[in-house]
């Protein structure tokens, strides 16, 4: 799994538009816009880039804007990002100037009172950890 941790990120470059999932084990760097569900290990989304879906990362950091859920166990957004939608985390760091519009909860919290409601298995509701999907390499 290294070489997956040295590999540079995968762009979505700012002339790109995609309509569709994005599932990676490593980093990803949105500079163009997604419309779907994003899930990686390491998210940044430039000033230039949007989008439109779900975000399950261990760290997302948000420079430009999301309108969606974000699930990371850290999760920044900078002073020019634009956030319209909840965010579960295990630590979260919002800076002045930052636009966010929505709700922040624990993971942990979350995770525990789904499982005490009986709506999820407590290890559900938190973060999935993302280095465990198979590479191109390594599915054979």
């Amino acid at each position: 799994m290294s070489a997956v941790r040295n590999a540079p990120p995968s762009i979505v470059s700012a002339d790109m538009a995609v309509h569709g999932d994005i599932l990676s084990a490593g980093e990803v760097q949105i500079d163009g816009a997604v419309k779907g569900n994003i899930r990686c290990a390491v998210l940044t989304v430039s000033k230039s880039g949007t989008v439109e879906g779900e975000i399950t990362a261990e760290q997302v950091m948000i420079h430009g804007r999301v309108d969606g859920r974000i699930t990371g166990r850290k999760v920044r957004l900078t002073a020019t990002a634009h956030m319209d939608g909840d965010v579960i985390n295990e630590s979260i760091t919002i800076e002045d100037g930052a636009h966010f519009s929505g709700n922040v909860s624990n993971a942990k919290t979350v995770a525990a009172r789904d499982a005490q409601a009986g709506d999820v298995p407590a290890a559900a509701a938190a973060p999935a950890p993302v280095a465990r999907l198979a590479t191109r390499d390594q599915q054979g």
